[in-house]
Formats: structure tokens, C-alpha cells, sequence
């Protein structure tokens, strides 16, 4: 059965139940509506070596207002609304403010985004339900962390937070008797992850990808890197689809899943084209393309209660991805030849493996327990999510400590360390009125150039925040 088939039947599947009438009754007694908004605002400072180096980041949530309603209009049918209105802050670089008369343009002076979270509907039946809309298909069972959750793409506004998704248009099935459910879901067209706008190391950089020395040049430099991105065609091939088989008996939750479809994070394919300029004739610059390919990730996971009231959850994923290579062209060697950058064309052709294509498994181990008011976690990562092949992965300590002194005060610290870099972030919470949320915190990345987790180090910073739901 190919994948477009069985998407199609998801998506088909899903719009005839929500299109067919209820065969209850509806009431005016039984239409319930909820509705609800709030607006937050965060601040983040960066950390730098310097005064000049504490620059304000800006996550898209300077100021959000965050509407939503939920109806039930009949007992089997049900839809929901929400979203985001985001105020980013002003622009800082010359080319958004390019003149004075950009002064003129509000968008400019206050950008602004719109973010949908829920814009679906969907039936209620005594052992089918179906959803169909934007939503989030949220699967695993990791705290903060997820091997398992791989159906909706990374929102990675905020580098820190890997546990967060974009809401894509999806359908979804699920047939449920007793303790067993199982649920399909098929989303159209492919979005990629939403990156942040710190400068990052999400990919292999210039240096990574070739030796200069491969080249034929001993003096041969590699200067910027660009990148040129090649997104998936809109179409059924390249959506996404999943299936996932749950049982719940008394003792534990056990669930087996299975995704295919591209991979929401960029990865370097194809050949790259290198220029070599003449007032330098030793420096080549590196333009590489990047695509988003395809693979496919069945999942294992479980959670269930241990003796003296501990947590327990573990999930394993098998990954079989697309190979991924990036090679030089005899056509862009023999111009670099005449430009005198290299002497020849090397032979063998320049070629760096960025993802072999092999099978590999990342997997996660964690436990929970609540002391009184203090909540304490451990986990063990094998596998960063961008970390994409055998050779790449590493293991992970996640840990997280959680203390309210009293109701209206909350303490928390998370750490995440790979043993030769880590990412540590502090906060402290006040409620108001039991409406308004306050905090002051702090992110700190760092480590020697060996650690994945060094790459990150630009996202450390110190940040304010206030929330009021309404």
C-alpha cells in the first residue's frame, strides 16, 4: 500500500465523518461553549562577554495575545480555535531599516505575526473519533524531550526548548474499544522547522564539509558558508503520515508508532558550489544546497508507576533515513584551476558524507517522583535531534528540580549536559491574584568545541516575564 493511498484514505475518511450529521438529537442544552484569551510578554537579554555583546533576542513573544474558544454544538461533535498574535521586536539590522522614510511603515516599527495552535473540528462516536484541521499530534511520553514525538515540525523560536511544535493541517482517526486505540493521521503538504533567529549550529559548517587540503591547495581557505534551500513539492508524496497502536492495561501505557514523510530539520544534499575570488585567490567560499529528506521512524514507548510512588517511562526509536552527501563538480574545480586557487582537479572528486543513510535508534529513559511540594526529575537522552547518523550520536543527563515554598512561589532549574558542554536554566515564578504569572530567569550554554551543545551557546541570556489569563 503506498504511502499517497493511504493518505488519502485518512484524509477521506476523516472529512465524510465530520460532514455527516449527528444522529443525536441537538439541543440547545446540550451546545456548550468555552472561551478564554491571555496576554504575556518576555524580554530575553543575551549574555556576552561584553556590554556591547548584550544584545536583546527577539522569540517572536515581546508581547502575545493568545485567544481561544472550544463549542460543543451537539453531544458527538466538537471544534476548536486558538491562536497566537505575536509583537516581535523593532528591527536592529541596516537592511530591515534601510532609510529614513522606512519610518513611515508600521510594519516596520512594529512587526507583528499571526500563529495558529487549533483550528479544527471533529465527531465524538462510541469507538471512533476523528479530528480534522490545524492541530498538534502530540505522541511519547518524555518530559521536555521526545524521541518519539516526530509527526509535527520543531519550533525552535526559542533554541532551548526542543518539546515544542508547529501546528500543521492534519487528519486523524482514531478507533478505540477497551484499552486498546489505534490512531492514524495524514497531514497534505510539508512544513519545515521554524529555526531560530540566533545564528545556530543546526548543520555541518564549511570547515566540517571539506578539508581545504582535498582541494589540491596548501594555502586554500574556506570563507562563508550559504546555504540554498530546496523545500519539498506540495504534494501527496511528500506529506506526512503516521500510525500508532496504544494499550492501557492497569500496570503501564504501552504504545508501538510508525512516521514517514520529510524530515522537518535541514540537511546538507547535493553539489556545492565554491567561488574563488581574484583579490584573494586562496579563500573559497562555500554555497551549499539543502534539502529536507524523507524518512521513516517506528517508536516504541512505556510508562508506568514504580514502587515508593516513582514514575517510569522509556522510549525507543528506529530511524531509517534518506543518504545525504555533498560533492564539488569537475566544472566548479576546473574554475577554481583557471582562477590559480588549486593547482589540479583532485581525484577522487571532493565528497563529505552529511547523513549514510543507515538505520540507527536514539532512545530515552526517565523517571519522576513529587516529595511534597518539590518535584524532581531524571532522564537519559541517546541521540540529540540533530544528530542524524550512528557516527554522530551521543548520550545525554537531563535533569530537572521544580520547589514551591509556599502556593504562590514557584523555584525551578533544568540542566541538560552531553559531559563536555550544557545548557542550565533557572527561573523563579510569582502568582498574583491567582491571575497574574511573574518570573525572572536565566538560560546558560556553554562548552569546550567537541559538544553539540556548544553550538547553542549564543541563546544564553537572562530574561522577565508576565502572564494574566482572563
Amino acid at each position: 500500500m503506498s504511502v499517497s493511498f493511504l493518505f488519502g484514505c485518512i484524509w477521506i475518511l476523516c472529512a465524510s465523518a465530520v460532514a455527516q450529521p449527528s444522529q443525536s438529537a441537538s439541543t440547545d442544552d446540550a451546545k456548550q461553549t468555552a472561551a478564554g484569551a491571555s496576554v504575556a510578554s518576555t524580554v530575553r537579554l543575551s549574555l556576552g562577554t561584553n556590554a556591547s555583546e548584550m544584545q536583546w533576542l527577539d522569540y517572536r513573544d515581546t508581547a502575545v495575545f493568545s485567544p481561544w474558544i472550544e463549542s460543543t454544538p451537539a453531544p458527538t461533535l466538537k471544534a476548536k480555535v486558538a491562536g497566537d498574535l505575536r509583537l516581535h521586536l523593532p528591527p536592529a539590522e541596516s537592511e530591515q531599516f534601510a532609510s529614513v522614510s522606512d519610518a513611515s511603515d508600521p510594519s516596520i516599527l512594529q512587526p507583528i505575526s499571526v500563529r495558529i495552535r487549533d483550528l479544527w473540528m471533529g465527531t465524538r462516536g462510541e469507538h471512533i473519533d476523528t479530528q480534522m484541521g490545524f492541530q498538534r499530534v502530540t505522541w511519547g511520553v518524555g518530559l521536555g524531550i521526545s524521541v518519539i514525538d516526530n509527526f509535527n515540525p520543531y519550533l525552535l523560536e526559542n533554541p532551548s526548548r526542543f518539546d515544542q511544535r508547529l501546528s500543521t493541517a492534519a487528519a486523524r482517526v482514531l478507533l478505540h474499544h477497551g484499552p486498546i486505540s489505534i490512531e492514524g493521521v495524514a497531514t497534505p503538504f510539508f512544513v519545515p522547522a521554524a529555526l531560530p533567529q540566533t545564528d545556530l549550529a543546526f548543520m555541518m559548517n564549511e570547515n566540517d564539509l571539506f578539508d581545504p587540503r582535498c582541494l589540491g591547495g596548501e594555502d586554500v581557505e574556506l570563507g562563508e558558508l550559504e546555504t540554498r534551500a530546496s523545500l519539498p513539492a506540495t504534494s501527496l508524496q511528500n506529506g506526512t503520515v503516521g500510525a500508532r497502536i496504544r494499550w492501557t492495561p492497569p500496570v503501564a501505557d504501552l504504545a508501538l508508532s510508525w512516521v514517514h514523510g520529510p524530515d522537518s530539520l535541514p540537511q546538507i544534499d547535493g553539489e556545492v558550489v565554491l567561488t574563488g575570488f581574484q583579490t584573494n585567490a586562496n579563500l573559497v567560499n562555500v554555497a551549499v544546497p539543502v534539502v529536507f529528506p524523507q524518512r521513516d521512524i517506528v517508536g516504541l514507548e512505556g510508562r508506568t508507576q514504580l514502587p515508593a510512588d516513582i514514575n517510569a517511562w522509556a522510549e525507543l526509536a528506529m530511524v531509517f533515513p534518506d543518504e545525504t552527501a555533498a560533492t564539488v563538480s569537475e566544472n566548479q574545480l576546473a574554475a577554481l584551476v583557471q582562477l590559480g586557487t588549486i593547482g589540479a582537479i583532485p581525484d577522487p572528486t571532493p565528497t563529505t558524507v552529511t547523513q549514510d543513510g543507515n538505520p540507527y535508534a536514539r532512545w530515552l529513559v526517565g523517571a519522576d517522583r513529587f516529595l511534597g511540594p518539590v518535584h524532581a526529575h531524571l532522564q537519559w537522552l541517546h541521540g540529540f535531534p540533530t544528530e542524524r547518523q550512528a557516527s554522530d550520536i551521543r548520550d545525554y543527563a537531563l535533569m530537572g528540580l521544580r520547589w514551591n515554598p509556599v502556593p504562590t512561589i514557584r523555584l525551578g532549574t533544568q540542566g541538560l549536559t552531553d559531559f563536555e558542554g550544557w545548557i542550565l536554566a533557572s527561573d523563579i515564578g510569582f502568582l498574583h491574584s491567582d491571575a497574574l504569572e511573574t518570573g525572572l530567569g536565566v538560560t546558560w550554554i556553554d562548552g569546550n568545541e567537541a559538544s553539540t551543545l556548544a553550538g547553542f551557546r549564543s541563546a544564553s541570556h537572562i530574561r522577565a516575564s508576565a502572564r494574566i489569563s482572563f
